[in-house]
Order: C-alpha cells, then sequence, then structure tokens
C-alpha cells in the first residue's frame, strides 16, 4: 500500500514539475502598489496564450514549451521580452512604466507624454524592477525637448527619439544592436520608413508615395505606388469635411524570384495606420478597379468592375481569361467574392 501511495506521489509531484506556468507581478511605479486586476497576455512565434477572455484576475497561464515569449500588458502595447527557462512555476515582476504616451484623436493626431498622471515636465528617468533604465528625456508639458533613450531589460539600447526643427527621427534595434528600423516624420506628417532583417538587409523602403518590401535575398516581392487623385474637388469643396485626400494605387506581388504573381488597381482615402495597405481585406470592395493576375510572369486572369445598374449605380465582377494577346469575357459574379478570387487565382 505505501508503495502504491510513494509511485502516486511520485507521478502527481513529476506531472506537475513537467508542467510550465508563468506568473507575473505588475506594479505600479506611480503609486508602488501591486496590481490586483491587470490585463496581459504572452505570445511565441505560432500562438498567443491569453486574452480570449476577458479576465483581468489571471494570476498565471500554463504554457506548452520552455523558450522566448512577448508578454503584453494591457491595450497600449507594452511589450516586454521573457524567456521561459525551466519547468514548474517561472515568477517574474515587472513595473508599469511612468513615461507613458498618449494620443489624442484628431486631425492631425495629437500626442504627449506623460509621467503617471499628468504631462511630463523636465528630466525624467522610468526604471524595470530591477533597477534598469527602461526610458530618460527631457520634457516640457508632455514634449519631449532632447533626445529620448529607450532599453531592454537587459540594458541594451532598443530606441533612440531624436526631436528636429522640421519634425523627428526614431531609430529603433535589435537584440543584436542592428539597426531594426528608421523613421523620419515631418511636420506635415509626412514619413520615410526603413525596416531591416536581424543580420542587416533592407526589409521595407516606404516613402510618401511608394512602398517596397524585400526578402532576404534583396528581391522585391511587394511594390505600391500611389498618387493623389480628384485634387480639385478636396481643394474648392466648402465644408472641411469631405477635403481628406484620395489616391489610386497600384499593387504589384511578386514571387522569390523577383516574377511578377499579381497587379491590383484601386483606390482609397487611407488606411488605419499606414499610407499603404498590409493585406488586401483592408481595401473596400468598391475601390477595386482591375486586378490582374500572372502565371510565369506572363498575363491569364483579369477581374474588373462593370456597372449592372445605371439608376442605382450597382456593379458587378467580370472575369476574363487571356487567350493568346486578347482578354476573352469568361463569367460575372457578385462584387463582395473579390477578396475570395484574389486568393484564389493568386495561389
Amino acid at each position: 500500500m505505501r508503495l502504491l501511495i510513494f509511485a502516486f506521489s511520485f507521478l502527481i509531484s513529476n506531472s506537475l514539475l513537467g508542467q510550465i506556468t508563468f506568473e507575473p507581478t505588475f506594479i505600479n511605479q506611480c503609486s508602488n502598489k501591486v496590481l490586483k486586476f491587470q490585463l496581459w497576455k504572452l505570445s511565441d512565434s505560432t500562438k498567443t496564450y491569453g486574452f480570449k477572455s476577458f479576465d483581468l484576475k489571471r494570476k498565471s497561464l500554463t504554457l506548452p514549451k520552455q523558450g522566448s515569449y512577448q508578454l503584453q500588458i494591457g491595450f497600449n502595447e507594452i511589450i516586454v521580452d521573457v524567456n521561459i527557462i525551466e519547468n514548474g512555476v517561472n515568477r517574474d515582476t515587472f513595473f508599469l512604466p511612468r513615461i507613458t504616451s498618449r494620443t489624442k484623436i484628431s486631425s492631425p493626431p495629437n500626442s504627449a507624454y506623460y509621467n503617471c498622471e499628468t504631462l511630463a515636465n523636465g528630466k525624467i528617468v522610468d526604471y524595470y524592477f530591477d533597477g534598469k533604465t527602461r526610458m530618460k528625456g527631457n520634457f516640457k508639458n508632455g514634449q519631449p525637448i532632447d533626445t529620448l533613450f529607450s532599453f531592454a531589460r537587459t540594458g541594451q539600447l532598443s530606441e533612440v527619439f531624436i526631436l528636429k526643427k522640421k519634425g523627428w527621427e526614431k531609430t529603433k534595434y535589435f537584440k543584436n544592436g542592428k539597426i531594426k528600423s528608421e523613421e523620419i516624420r515631418s511636420k506635415k506628417n509626412k514619413l520615410t520608413l526603413k525596416e531591416y532583417f536581424p543580420n542587416g538587409i533592407l526589409k521595407r523602403n516606404q516613402g510618401h508615395k511608394k512602398l517596397e518590401i524585400y526578402n532576404q535575398k534583396k528581391v522585391i516581392v511587394e511594390k505600391i505606388k500611389r498618387k493623389e487623385i480628384l485634387i480639385f474637388e478636396r481643394l474648392f469643396k466648402k465644408k472641411i469635411h469631405g477635403r481628406e485626400k484620395f489616391y489610386a494605387y497600384q499593387w504589384e506581388s511578386f514571387d522569390d524570384r523577383g516574377i511578377i504573381k499579381r497587379k491590383i488597381i484601386f483606390d482609397s482615402d487611407h488606411f488605419d495606420k499606414s499610407p499603404f495597405p498590409d493585406s488586401v481585406q483592408q481595401i473596400n470592395d468598391f475601390l477595386f478597379e482591375e486586378i490582374i493576375f500572372y502565371f510565369n510572369g506572363k498575363e491569364f486572369k483579369k477581374v474588373a468592375l462593370e456597372l449592372e445598374n445605371k439608376a442605382t449605380l450597382s456593379r458587378k465582377l467580370v472575369i476574363y481569361r487571356k487567350d493568346q494577346k486578347k482578354w476573352t469575357r469568361e463569367k460575372t459574379t457578385s462584387i463582395s467574392k473579390v477578396h475570395s478570387l484574389i486568393e484564389n487565382y493568386s495561389n
């Protein structure tokens, strides 16, 4: 009997030791108090753990394996690297930042830095729980008046923000010290952005009118151009509402060898986080004009819009195939199927 009890206890202890859990503690750096309620999640390269339910009381998460994770705290995208190095319970303590950036939704957006709950003023240093510096800078009425430095938990420099007379520059760094991205924004809110792979090869080159994305072989795989249209309608519009800039886009996609696969021509006024879309799902159905698909670099399918009813201005999609050098009408379908057509013909 004793032998059975011992074996049972041994199996349970091994099972518990084999289980990997992460148990964070969050401290409000302004009040120096432990937070009883905090929303958080962990992510690795394949999956996100947590946030499936709105659980402010969650104390821990069970993880499938040891390794590198990213901890996101709250909804304001506070990201911290976390290394799980052993089985059992992995505990860690985190200071919530005392220096935070808040953006007021306006045109253009208005941003300011806060020290706890008041506008940041003077020289301020923000710390991690172990005493290492998280961020340091000099502020006046919520605006940086000098260079801002941000650091990872390891002490490695992660970001430098430099204020300029005509805008600002921001440089981010990988853990290996190489540049991750270089961002320049003018006072007129025009953005220039370059992103790099960890080995230093250019990954993304973005300006106000053009975006280029490259693979590790330095081959271009995406290229988007845009040009403002309806300029006079915007300039001579009496009401402020409706004066948004409108653009004609041409989006070309290529395979890993640089051979063209698809060309999309569409119109749009803006996208949420960038002048350019990240996916075709961001483009509204009614803004597509023409989509051309290629096989081995040669045109083979085309999808175009056609007016279906003049009274209601409703439109339908017309699908063409390439016969010799001419486009032959193949069939029509609903405009709502444009995204599924793109997925089918792009494969």
